[in-house]
């Protein structure tokens, strides 16, 4: 249930950036798995998630931190964002954790603020790992349930049929 919270609580960010469901919930289990609230969390990665997009809708000074924090060039930053938001949030959040003691500094020069984004995202940096590997776990499963609903649907279809040929 914390992770659906996380989840309802970026949902419409998440889709204003182009994040998947299964995206959005595996970004809450690796935020959540770390210690930290889904309020907390929600709130911390929803502001980041906006800062990037105004960055890259904008461009600027900004947008050429992120891109270099995330190790890439301003352009193929834009282009990863474009393509796969949350690689593009996951690059950015691991030179994050390369950052050390100028994390903090990094997070206010693109104009988060609190201690909120700069613990999440440092832990995020820290354990991009558990961010991928979370990620990649929520498709597989979202993808699986999928499937499972979509057998359930053909065999209940068979099974109506069936009861009305035999009513009939």
């Amino acid at each position: 249930s914390r992770i659906l919270d996380f989840a309802q609580r970026i949902a419409a960010t998440g889709k204003n950036v182009n994040l998947t469901t299964a995206q959005i919930l595996g970004l809450a289990a690796s935020v959540l798995s770390m210690g930290f609230e889904s309020e907390l969390g929600a709130t911390a990665v929803g502001q980041a998630l906006i800062k990037i997009q105004e960055a890259v809708v904008t461009g600027g000074r900004e947008l050429e931190i992120i891109a270099q924090t995330a190790g890439l060039t301003v352009r193929e930053f834009s282009d990863l964002w474009r393509q796969d938001a949350l690689a593009a949030f996951t690059a950015f959040a691991g030179g994050i954790g390369q950052q050390g003691e100028n994390a903090a500094l990094v997070i206010r020069e693109i104009g988060l603020e609190g201690f909120r984004a700069i613990n999440v995202l440092q832990a995020l940096g820290r354990g991009e790992d558990i961010l991928r590997s979370s990620t990649d776990r929520a498709s597989a499963a979202l993808e699986a349930n999928t499937a499972l609903q979509e057998e359930f649907g053909k065999r209940a279809n068979t099974a109506a049929a069936d009861a009305t040929r035999t009513w009939n």
